[in-house]
């Protein structure tokens, strides 16, 4: 078990550094795009994968921790590390979002702004090609994985496919504007225009990681439709016990999801080797459906009430 960990951790860990390394020659293109261009389309995206950078370097860091076993002192291990992480990310990423967009609508408001549209198409055909072999790289070495992280910059990479490739279309009207002077006043806006629109088409997924984030750290369970499933799983398995679960208590952390359930049983005794068989099948049913999945049957020794 600890050598399948440690060779998790390793492929994880590669993943990452391709990611991050893949992120430092996009975030640096952008920067010296944006003091050519001064285009504000530029700009978020360089902010975005400035950030992302940033963030995969420090996740480095703690990437062994989220592999260490519980333990008595720690019974969830680090895994809350890795919800207190993406919430951290999620909020930075909401705030700069919501930053561009304001800076964006005044200078809209203000008549907007001259541009190389030609270099800058250039530049975006060239980023889409790229971001899309950083996806497909990102999705092969990833493929064995299911961590939450390297689910977050899959679909980073897949955002920013489609957003340079929405900055290529969006350019690309200002040559038939002008050539066929159609339009021809709303080329200065089309820059802030488009930067409007990817800010407004990235946010709903750093507001995504910033909830689920904030449901993972304060233990919440998940959704009725998911304890749904859980029980339909666990029933399956139990139909063949003279158990019946009366209390599901699930809850996510990170990568980990720790379910417990509490059975009853017709008699007043419990036979522990049959529990354990029956915690052995449920756990590896449950496996096939979650990953990092805990779990546990615990008897319901609650007294009851006098009549």
């Amino acid at each position: 078990m600890a050598a399948n960990h440690k060779l998790k951790e390793q492929d994880e860990r590669r993943a990452i550094r391709l990611s991050t390394s893949l992120g430092v020659l996009v975030a640096i293109a952008e920067i010296i795009m944006y003091f050519i261009t001064s285009s504000q389309a530029i700009l978020i995206d360089s902010i975005y994968d400035g950030m992302d950078v940033v963030i995969l370097v420090l996740y480095q860091i703690l990437l062994p921790l989220l592999y260490k076993p519980v333990s008595e002192k720690i019974p969830y291990g680090y895994a809350q590390v890795e919800s207190l992480f993406i919430l951290v990310k999620g909020s930075i990423l909401i705030i700069v979002t919501l930053l561009v967009i304001y800076n964006n609508v005044r200078l809209i408001l203000k008549g907007g702004a001259s541009l190389d549209t030609g270099l800058i198409l250039d530049y975006e055909f060239g980023l889409t090609i790229f971001c899309l072999f950083g996806y497909i790289l990102m999705r092969y070495m990833g493929r064995k994985m299911n961590t939450p992280m390297i689910r977050v910059e899959l679909i980073t990479w897949k955002i920013d496919v489609f957003l340079s490739l929405g900055a290529f279309l969006g350019f690309g009207l200002a040559i038939p504007f002008t050539k066929y002077h159609i339009l021809e006043w709303t080329i200065p806006y089309i820059d802030s225009v488009i930067s409007c629109i990817i800010a407004a088409l990235m946010l709903p997924e750093p507001v995504r990681a910033f909830v689920k984030a904030i449901r993972e750290l304060v233990l919440m369970a998940p959704s009725e439709k998911k304890l749904e499933e859980i029980r339909s799983l666990a029933g399956q398995v139990l139909e063949n016990y003279p158990y019946e679960v009366d209390f599901v208590d699930a809850v996510r952390t990170g990568r980990k999801l720790w379910i417990d359930f509490y059975v009853t049983t017709e008699s007043n005794i419990m036979d522990i080797r049959q529990l354990k068989k029956a915690t052995m099948e449920l756990k590896e049913l449950l496996s096939k459906h979650y990953d990092g999945v805990y779990v546990d049957l615990i008897p319901d020794i609650t007294p009851e009430k006098d009549s």
